[in-house]
């Protein structure tokens, strides 16, 4: 098994530029409006980034501004564009004035265990500082996660300094299993798995988000205590950005020059379906991914992660959450 990722603290060093000290930045500056999605990777996490956006700005999308502008990734902060057409990372003095600049209530992105995720260090902040997260069934992530670093651009994963993925989804696989990226997923679902019934946390389900958008919004804005819509047309309008087809339409407005490749009939929102991806993944595959969960999670987050009938949020009897949209 790979050795564990060195601490600073209690945060995570993975060796991006100044990524510890954004991390300690936010905790001591947070405003007690600010709200932080944090999540595993391929769970949602960009819709409901970019539906929160929309919602904030009531239907509308603030100008030309990229997605990571408007809801910043703490521990990777690039600029998505520069003037010249490339993306940067931005020095101390542009982090600091990017961070403030953003109109409250802030909406933070992040991928990291529970552990590390932005915690306020002011009273009044942390009184008021609220988290959502999403999860998806465990078997439709790998599939996903190898498409979305296959699509990224070769200069976006320098300025992330993270390795070029392995070339097959076999390959993949194995490095999601046994390497530190395995921390990214099951670290993430073990550390989030007591603070799911926290008051100041939201936990959605991604296959439940997808079909019912309508009610994410309601549910959300009930949740941060944003104002209700009370016009259809306002509602319409946030619903239509998060449409599969908005945003495959608006990536280069998403997400800018970087770090997706936009040019080559791929898009960063796939498909937006539940059940597809498990589908690649081979019977051998499906059973380790299993036995990796079983050896690392509790019993009962487990049956939360495969959607098991009269697990956590699927114990009423009704629908469960991966039965509809195959």
């Amino acid at each position: 098994a790979a050795p564990p990722p060195k601490k600073v603290g209690r945060f995570t060093d993975t060796g991006r530029k100044d990524q510890v000290w954004r991390q300690q930045y936010v905790d001591e500056h947070m405003r007690a409006t600010d709200v932080v999605i944090n999540t595993m990777p391929k769970t949602g996490q960009t819709l409901l980034q970019t539906m929160l956006v929309a919602v904030k700005h009531k239907g509308a999308w603030p100008g030309t501004t990229a997605l990571l502008d408007e809801s910043p990734w703490v521990e990777v902060n690039f600029v998505a564009e520069d003037t010249d057409g490339n993306a940067r990372l931005r020095d101390r003095d542009e982090q600091v004035a990017h961070f403030e600049r953003v109109a409250s209530p802030r909406v933070f992105k992040q991928h990291v265990a529970w552990s590390e995720v932005a915690t306020p260090t002011d009273a009044a902040a942390a009184a008021g500082v609220k988290y959502v997260t999403i999860t998806r069934d465990i078997r439709d992530v790998p599939y996903s996660f190898f498409c979305h670093l296959h699509h990224m651009q070769p200069e976006a994963l320098e300025l992330m300094e993270l390795p070029p993925p392995p070339p097959t989804f076999d390959a993949f696989f194995d490095a999601l299993l046994d390497s530190p990226m395995q921390h990214q997923f099951f670290t993430f679902a073990a550390e989030f798995w007591p603070h799911r019934n926290d008051a100041n946390v939201l936990t959605l389900e991604y296959e439940r988000v997808v079909n019912d958008k309508a009610g994410t919004v309601r549910r959300l804005c009930d949740f941060l205590g944003w104002p209700q819509f009370d016009d259809a047309a306002t509602l319409t309008a946030v619903l239509d950005k998060v449409s599969v087809q908005w945003m495959q339409q608006n990536e280069r407005l998403l997400f800018g020059r970087a770090p997706f490749r936009l040019d080559d009939g791929r898009h960063f929102a796939r498909q937006g379906k539940v059940g597809k991806n498990r589908e690649q993944l081979s019977a051998d595959q499906l059973r380790r991914l299993r036995a990796k969960c079983e050896a690392t999670l509790p019993p009962d987050c487990v049956a939360y992660l495969y959607r098991e009938r009269g697990s956590w949020r699927h114990d009423d009897g009704g629908e469960r959450a991966d039965d509809t949209d195959k």
